[in-house]
C-alpha cells in the first residue's frame, strides 16, 4: 500500500484502511517506508514489520533522506548491540566484529537498503567486495586484504577521502558508499563483518 506524505496518526485515520488498521491494534508492526530515495518524504509505503524499538530514530533519519544521522545511529546502535566496553572505546574489535550479532546485522542492513533504494547497506557493500576478489577470511595475507580493500575503496568512493566530514551523504554518492562510520576502520576485520551475512 503506498500512499501521498501523511505525517499524524489523525491525517492517517482520514483513510478509511488506514483507520481499521490502528484501531485494530496494528500500530506497532506498521513500518512507514520511502518509496523514493532522491525524494525522501514524497510517498509512505505501509509495510506489516516488527521492528525493535531502539531501531526507530535509524528509521527516521533514514526515511528522510537525513544519511549523516543515520550513519552515526547507525554506529552508535552496533556498538550498542556489542556492548558497554565498545561504546566506551567509540569502535569494533576484531573479536566483535567476528561475533558481531547476525540479527542485528541483516536489520540494519535491510533498512539502509529499503530506504536508499538499494543504493547503500552492507550487502551492497559486501557486494563490492567480492567483485574486487575481496574475501571473507584472507588468513595471514595482509597485503592481500589490503589491496581488496583499496579497490572497494576505488569502487565506493572511499578513496582519499581522510575525514569524517568529507564524506558524500546524499545519493549522489556511489553505490556502498554508506555506512561508513562503522567500517571505514574495519580495514583488517571487513571481510569478516560481511561473513556475518552469508546465511541472507
Amino acid at each position: 500500500l503506498t500512499l501521498p506524505l501523511l505525517s499524524t496518526p489523525d491525517m492517517l485515520r482520514k483513510i478509511p484502511l488506514m483507520d481499521s488498521l490502528l484501531k485494530g491494534g496494528l500500530r506497532g508492526d506498521l513500518t512507514l517506508w520511502t518509496t523514493d530515495p532522491t525524494q525522501p518524504g514524497k510517498a509512505l509505503r505501509v509495510v506489516r514489520q516488527r521492528i525493535p524499538d531502539r531501531y526507530s530514530n535509524l528509521m527516521s533519519y533514514l526515511a528522510n533522506g537525513r544519511w549523516k544521522e543515520a550513519d552515526q545511529e547507525t554506529n552508535k546502535q552496533m556498538l550498542e548491540s556489542v556492548g558497554e566496553e565498545a561504546m566506551k572505546r567509540r569502535y569494533l574489535q576484531l573479536e566483535e566484529v567476528q561475533n558481531f550479532p547476525c540479527y542485528d546485522l541483516k536489520l540494519i542492513d535491510q533498512l539502509w537498503v529499503k530506504f536508499s533504494g538499494g543504493k547503500f547497506g552492507f550487502s551492497v557493500q559486501k557486494q563490492i567486495w567480492v567483485d574486487v576478489g575481496g574475501k571473507l577470511d584472507f588468513g595471514e595475507d595482509y597485503e592481500a586484504l589490503k589491496r581488496a580493500y583499496r579497490k572497494m575503496c576505488d569502487r565506493n568512493g572511499w578513496r582519499g577521502v581522510t575525514t569524517y566530514s568529507n564524506f558524500t551523504f546524499d545519493t549522489s554518492a556511489p553505490n556502498g558508499h554508506l555506512p561508513v562510520e562503522c567500517i571505514r576502520f574495519l580495514v583488517g576485520a571487513v571481510g569478516f563483518l560481511f561473513s556475518r551475512m552469508a546465511d541472507y
